[in-house]
């Protein structure tokens, strides 16, 4: 999974949603968090929300769902600055890993003759989590992939998902 570009078969379990940025592990995260929601308060593009009823005991606790609104990687990670419990930890934006992006080659427009480079243009860090390849399709690069799920929110023919192995919010693509 090195090119960050998969296949339909070959797809992995991907994250409907993903914990902020600087977040602690997960199990970790659920006994530190005490709820307060200064993150999501914090927030200026109102990506880090609480999560609904729909998800049970995680129910209040912040989380992003890049689909309905990404992070935008801030540069001083207002989210991280507000949270006073230690669930959110201080981190460079660069180092940044809420999970990977995954490219659907097949699906990607690119792929079927159409112009579109909405990932690699959008994307915040710039130049280095996706790039294109040389067949034109666009690459991620896991190393450099923050997981912010920009490029899922701009992708107009929804081939990218956000993959997060200790991510709970995971379901089949």
């Amino acid at each position: 999974m090195g090119s960050g570009s998969l296949s339909p078969p070959d797809l992995p379990l991907v994250a409907r949603w993903h914990r902020p940025p600087g977040a602690i592990a997960e199990a970790l995260f659920r006994d530190t968090c005490g709820g307060c929601c200064d993150c999501v308060r914090a927030c200026p593009y109102h990506a880090v929300r609480r999560l609904g009823s729909e998800h049970g005991e995680l129910a209040g606790t912040p989380a992003i769902i890049p689909v309905e609104a990404p992070c935008y990687l801030c540069a001083d990670l207002p989210c991280i600055a507000a949270c006073r419990t230690g669930a959110l930890v201080p981190v460079a934006v660069r180092s940044v890993r809420m999970g990977t992006a995954v490219v659907d080659r097949d699906a990607c427009r690119v792929a079927i003759g159409e112009a579109c480079d909405y990932c690699v243009a959008c994307c915040p860090l710039t130049g280095d989590a996706v790039t294109f390849g040389d067949d034109h399709l666009p690459v991620v690069h896991p190393a450099a992939c923050a997981g912010c799920g920009v490029c899922v929110y701009e992708c107009p023919s929804d081939a990218i998902a956000i993959v997060s192995e200790h991510n709970p919010g995971v379901s089949p693509r």
